[in-house]
């Protein structure tokens, strides 16, 4: 029997899983190892077909904290969070994706954090970058202010959503809620809607191994991925959210780029940004991201120049 002190807060941990049978056991068991016991966690098959349902109902069967549900079929990653968030009762929610990996003190350290800090409503932290293997290749450092937070939104995903813990209260008030038509940025319209409710924070603690895959909608079609990104940057222009000069070039140049490279020099690029650090690495992006566009935009000016054909 799992204990706990009393006034510990309940936290849900919400993990939505398609397809994850070869991760999904290390994932259920970072978070039933957590050193923090008052737990609930919600995990939603999003009509797997690999076994990944097999896996949740061995691990549900072991820890009564496990609440599995099954859906009739793939509605997405939006529709399946919404889907448990409706079944969430803790004070706070955590995220964890089924391919990822929480460190034990994770969910103790971020209460911690959120108990003492009442301004803050949504909280990450650091991420270490793992391959498909589970080899290490790196670490992602993500700005810790809330200032610097929200100047890097217009540029990047400055809470790793894997990472996050929110304020349950606060989302519910606002009535927020994952728009189903953004498969891969879902979270980010979230950011920017709870970014006028309260303050973000990022720990300097290395929470969670995030695991690239290849396999993934990100890496696989990264064009499809910034389209997303790119509408809700410019409906968060339109809700008044007001990005930095060094934000707003940087777009511009984001935009310029996946214009013209193809998908793999732009997946590429990706990696290189995300197991840099946001500060340190912004230079280095753009003299590699340069040197790459040099390549290609004279073929492509050349192209548009050619003499249009009756």
């Amino acid at each position: 029997m799992k204990t706990f002190k009393q006034s510990e807060p309940l936290v849900t941990v919400i993990m939505t899983a398609l397809n994850a049978a070869d991760f999904i056991g290390e994932a259920l068991t970072s978070l039933v190892n957590q050193t923090y016991r008052n737990l609930e966690i919600i995990v939603v098959d999003d009509g797997s077909k690999d076994g990944t349902w097999e896996n949740i109902l061995e691990f549900a069967a072991t820890d009564s904290r496990i609440r599995a549900y099954r859906l009739k079929g793939n509605i997405g990653p939006s529709g399946a969070t919404n889907f448990a968030m409706k079944k969430a009762r803790g004070k706070y929610v955590a995220r964890l994706d089924a391919d990822d990996i929480s460190y034990r003190d994770r969910i103790g350290k971020q209460v911690e954090f959120l108990e003492k800090n009442r301004s803050v409503i949504m909280l990450g932290g650091q991420c270490d970058i793992i391959t498909e293997a589970g080899e290490p290749v790196g670490k992602k450092q993500f700005p810790q202010s809330h200032d610097d937070i929200r100047s890097a939104l217009f540029i990047m995903n400055p809470i790793p959503h894997p990472a996050c813990m929110f304020r349950r209260a606060v989302y519910e008030k606002a009535k927020l809620r994952y728009e189903r038509k953004f498969h891969v940025s879902h979270d980010l319209k979230i950011l920017y809607r709870m970014l006028k409710l309260g303050r973000f924070a990022n720990l300097p603690d290395t929470l969670i191994e995030y695991r690239l895959r290849p396999n993934s909608i990100t890496h696989k079609d990264p064009k499809r991925s910034f389209r997303e990104t790119v509408e809700i940057r410019h409906w968060a222009l339109s809700q008044g959210y007001t990005p930095t000069l060094k934000s707003f070039c940087i777009h511009i140049l984001q935009m310029a780029l996946v214009a013209v490279l193809p998908n793999p020099v732009i997946t590429r690029l990706f990696h290189f940004w995300r197991i840099r650090s946001f500060v340190s690495s912004i230079p280095a992006f753009i003299g590699r991201a340069t040197r790459l566009a040099v390549r290609f935009v004279p073929a492509m000016i050349a192209f548009l120049l050619l003499p249009k054909t009756e």
